[in-house]
Formats: structure tokens, sequence, C-alpha cells
């Protein structure tokens, strides 16, 4: 996202921003990844990306309240993911790619390909451009994962789990 899709956002919007709430872990740290951290830090120095480090949860979804979308081109094989369901649950429009269990969440606008690909970043960061200028779709957009979210809660997830397990 921060090499591939950033610099097309950044290009096109020039008043977007990036906030990134990631908290260093102490694997983080280890020698074999210190090569990877080092380049997060400098594409996090990049116009418009403000890196706010670990914040707590309370104040992680206010900020997600008042944002327009979740940026998320993840390259983790996710088994699911809470905090893109605590985005599209407070308007923060998800934009991320079909890959592993996402792209079976129809709250998010995902886009098609590998997220480990610089195509698919591209394309990832087109279509966040495209519906920041259009306030109007994404505002519709808003509203159907706000009513959508609300069907992935326990009650509803539970029994289709029980049903599958048998």
């Amino acid at each position: 996202m921060l090499m591939w899709g950033w610099p097309i956002i950044k290009r096109e919007i020039p008043e977007a921003e990036l906030h990134i709430y990631y908290g260093w872990t102490k694997r983080d740290y280890s020698e074999k990844l210190i090569p990877w951290r080092q380049k997060m830090m400098e594409l996090m120095e990049q116009p418009g990306v403000i890196e706010h480090g670990i914040v707590g949860h309370n104040q992680l979804m206010h900020e997600k309240s008042t944002s327009a979308i979740h940026y998320y081109g993840c390259a983790y094989e996710e088994i699911d993911c809470i905090s893109l369901r605590e985005s599209a649950m407070v308007g923060c429009v998800p934009v991320t790619t079909n890959y592993a269990a996402i792209k079976e969440k129809d709250y998010c606008i995902k886009v098609d390909g590998d997220p480990q690909v610089k195509e698919t970043q591209e394309a990832l960061a087109y279509r966040v451009v495209e519906l920041l200028k259009n306030p109007q779709e994404l505002g519709e957009i808003r509203g159907k994962i706000q009513e959508s979210v609300k069907n992935e809660i326990w009650e509803q997830v539970a029994p289709l789990w029980l049903q599958n397990i048998d």
C-alpha cells in the first residue's frame, strides 16, 4: 500500500491523508525484520502519511468514525478481520482486495487480485481515488455496508458454524 498505492492516491488527491495506527511489536525488532522495519519507517515518511503508533481501542474507533475509507491492501491470509468489521460498523468504508477470507465479506469494497502484486495495489489505490472523488457514491456505499455488517454478529454466525460442523 505505502510503496505502490499511496503515491497514486496522493498524486490524484493532494489533500489526502493516510493515518496509520500500528504498534511495533517485539517481533518487529528481531534481527530478521530490521530491513523490513526500516523500509516501512521510510515509507511512512511520505507526504500525507501520519503515523500514530498504537492507540487505545476507544480512540481507534473514534478515528475510524471520522474517516471516509479504511484503505486495507493486506497481504496476510486473514481468516477474519475484526478491524474491517469495526470500520464498516462506524461508516468507514473498507476498501480492500478479495484475498483470503475477506472475499466473503459483503461489507467491503473489493478489488480482484493478489495483494502482493504491484498491479493489484495500484488498482486498489485507483478505487480509493474513485470513491473519494465521488462523495455521493461513497455515501450510498456507506449506508449499504453499515446495514450489511449488522448481519455479521455472533447470534447470526454461530448457527451457521454449527450447521456446517456436523
